[in-house]
């Protein structure tokens, strides 16, 4: 059940993005993702990191084919933690 909570905060993150400056775009996902595997379990990390990565995916633009490398990246750094 949490990690169904973190993956939908990882989807509403990737839409509601801060901008901190003109060009610069901020969210939480790796956050949420770090999250979902430090405390759920590596199963939860690798589930919400596919979410996030299929998400980013679909949004698409300037580096939507690369970015979604490292969300598993991240995921599997949380899980060496």
């Amino acid at each position: 059940m949490a990690g169904i909570a973190l993956e939908i905060v990882t989807v509403i993150s990737m839409n509601s993005p801060a901008s901190l400056f003109q060009g610069i775009i901020f969210d939480i996902r790796l956050i949420v993702i770090n999250a979902a595997t430090l405390f759920c379990g590596p199963i939860t990390g690798v589930t919400t990191a596919i979410i996030a990565a299929a998400f980013r995916l679909y949004v698409g633009g300037i580096g939507g084919d690369v970015n979604p490398i490292r969300f598993y990246h991240w995921s599997g750094i949380s899980l060496c933690h």
